[in-house]
């Protein structure tokens, strides 16, 4: 990628604000215990889960997953046919320096849910 590419990249991110959220992740009630069933923890979990969606959003019309962080990036959910592909993904993502290991995780149980993949099972 050349420089002036970069920067052009850089532009079309500023020109479009729907790729970023302004809204921050809700944080945990100050001083609650989880419980649930608790309406403080569930209207925090329901919160929560919503800004996670909002930010790994799935777009069934092309099969693509857009991660909303830093920088907008597109997953082809085409290629994730087993759980090995999905390893191989999550490996090239951890390389990013805007990715956690709680988005990671996120990720991970939305491609597990999208595929029916059963993340609890041993792959052979």
């Amino acid at each position: 990628m050349t420089s002036n590419e970069a920067v052009n990249q850089e532009d079309e991110h500023q020109l479009h604000p729907s790729w970023t959220i302004a809204k921050p992740k809700p944080k945990w009630p100050l001083g609650a215990i989880w419980s649930p069933g608790d309406p403080l923890v569930d209207a925090w979990a329901k919160e929560t889960q919503a800004w996670w969606n909002a930010h790994i959003l799935y777009r069934k019309s092309n099969q693509t997953l857009l991660l909303r962080f830093a920088y907008p990036y597109q997953i082809d959910l085409d290629t994730i046919q087993s759980q090995s592909d999905l390893l191989r993904w999550v490996y090239h993502l951890s390389a990013k320096n805007w990715v956690t290991s709680e988005l990671l995780n996120h990720l991970i149980e939305k491609v597990a849910d999208i595929k029916s993949f059963n993340l609890h099972k041993p792959l052979r």
